[in-house]
């Protein structure tokens, strides 16, 4: 059922919108399934072709949105597939937003490009740069392993000590230690780096 109250607020499937537009499914649905969507949209009908909800300024008239989150249908055969999109614009003129971000059908995440290549993928036309920032007396780590091993090996750096870890198996510890300060490097110990090498 719908309702408006006095406000002006407007419920689907509910008495008491708590928005300007509240939309109410009660779904014991367990999976991403039709069974659990709430609110469905539909809009694109062919293949490249973009359905999105754009987000503006309070104003009237026909303006662009300055942000959206869509999809582009990248299929048109039997069910159809697509993939998630979502632009911004970095200008103030009334102009439609650029795509920064896309996750595709097949789960793989790219900004700065609409065609990722890998899980994540990273594109810029100058220096691409990603940066993994940690609190005063914390780390900034990256790690890496297996479905089985998930913290086998990492690439660390302490802000606390200022140095750079590096390690092909956790549970040994760092493997070659980078003094920030000095540029000292240990390979095998991470105490008294004094000198430029020091192996252990």
């Amino acid at each position: 059922h719908l309702c408006i109250n006095s406000a002006g607020s407007v419920g689907i499937g509910c008495a008491d919108p708590t928005s300007r537009l509240t939309v109410e499914k009660t779904s014991t649905a367990t999976t991403l399934s039709k069974d659990g969507t709430v609110l469905m949209l539909r809009g694109a009908n062919g293949a490249n072709k973009y359905s999105h909800i754009g987000f503006t300024y309070d104003i009237a008239g026909d303006v662009q949105p300055s942000a959206t989150i869509g999809i582009q249908l990248t299929s048109w055969t039997a069910s159809t597939k697509s993939d998630l999109v979502f632009g911004t614009r970095d200008v103030t003129t009334d102009t439609a937003p650029t795509e920064r971000m896309r996750i595709t059908s097949a789960g793989k995440v790219g900004i700065g490009t609409t065609a990722p290549e890998t899980l994540t993928h990273l594109y810029s036309a100058s220096d691409t740069t990603l940066r993994i920032t940690a609190g005063t007396s914390s780390n900034a780590l990256l790690n890496f392993g297996d479905s089985s091993d998930t913290d086998r090996a990492y690439i660390n750096y302490s802000n606390s000590t200022d140095r750079l870890y590096l390690s092909a198996l956790n549970t040994r510890g760092a493997d070659i230690t980078i003094d920030g300060g000095t540029g000292n490097v240990g390979i095998g110990t991470a105490s008294s780096i004094t000198s430029k090498l020091k192996v252990e």
